[in-house]
């Protein structure tokens, strides 16, 4: 995966992305928890686990988040999670 983000700054060559202030969260979560082998389900577990310590510690009430997902096989949508 890569990314430029509204400044031009360019990421590449990352196995997941994140964007906005809850993205510092994430990286720290997704460090730890990632791994190239992961299942589906392994990875709907970190995600999971990302969302509910961005809400913990930032202040919303983003109920609802949608799930892209993009494998060898292209992009599709898979169930939402909600929280």
């Amino acid at each position: 995966l890569s990314s430029i983000d509204y400044l031009g700054n360019g990421i590449e060559q990352q196995n997941y992305l994140f964007r906005g202030f809850t993205g510092r969260f994430c990286y720290a979560i997704m460090d730890t928890l990632y791994r190239p082998d992961m299942t589906l389900e392994q990875a709907m577990d970190a995600v999971k686990q990302c969302i509910k310590e961005s809400k913990k510690r930032f202040v919303a009430n983003l109920p609802n988040f949608n799930v892209l997902v993009i494998d060898k096989d292209g992009t599709h949508h898979h169930e939402d999670i909600i929280a």
